[in-house]
């Protein structure tokens, strides 16, 4: 048996060649690989011959969901000990984060505090009871002169990811299927703070689906 998967109901070209094959006639399933979301793919199953010649089944048609997922190695990220107000400090902590879904996705990220009745916030320079926090792609610690101002910055609504934007070694535009990048992150304190409590600063990542116009790469 033989089964031949396309994006193309004429199964020109084949998504590959062939999707998945075998002489065992026991055997009771055929494995397709590779399929991306957002594509109707096209199905047929034949079987051959001794000599190789195929007689296929009618074919078959479904149109594969998008899913989109995000995994970050850790949820928890910590400013190394104690460090003072007006300081900036690189994180050593690294997060990897993997497209674990079936298209092509691309990166919105936002920070706010979340400490309860905390009256720290993000902004674009330090301030009273105000800090900044940068992200930047990279597969080896940056350093804090790397970090560029505006671009780099986080803030409390999301900012996509660009070719320019947290970008470094590398981005998170159109980022293939499985495919992983590193994030890193600095943290420029406060130069005045009106609580000595812990802060808590939370960071979202949220993947969206950038189109990919050739569903045959």
């Amino acid at each position: 048996y033989v089964l031949e998967v396309s994006s193309q109901a004429d199964f020109t070209p084949l998504w590959t060649t062939p999707s998945s094959a075998t002489p065992n006639i026991a055997l009771s399933t055929l494995t397709a690989t590779d399929l991306v979301g957002g594509v109707t793919y096209y199905f047929r199953v034949g079987t051959l011959n001794w000599n190789g010649a195929v007689n296929y089944a009618a074919a078959v048609s479904t149109l594969m969901p998008v899913q989109l997922g995000v995994y970050l190695t850790t949820h928890a990220i910590s400013v190394p000990g104690q460090v003072n107000m007006g300081t900036s400090v690189l994180i050593t902590t690294s997060v990897i984060v993997t497209n674990t879904g079936n298209v092509k996705e691309t990166y919105w990220v936002r920070a706010t505090t979340v400490s309860v009745g905390s009256p720290w916030r993000i902004g674009a320079t330090p301030g009273v009871d105000q800090y900044v926090m940068s992200m930047l792609i990279n597969a080896t610690p940056p350093l804090a002169g790397d970090f560029g101002v505006g671009e780099d910055e986080l803030d409390d609504v999301e900012k996509a990811c660009t070719a320019a934007v947290f970008a470094f070694g590398g981005n998170c535009v159109q980022l293939p299927i499985g495919a992983t990048r590193t994030l890193w992150f600095k943290l420029d304190t406060p130069l005045v703070t009106s609580t000595v409590a812990t802060q808590d600063i939370r960071i979202y990542v949220r993947a969206v689906r950038d189109p990919d116009p050739d569903p045959n790469p």
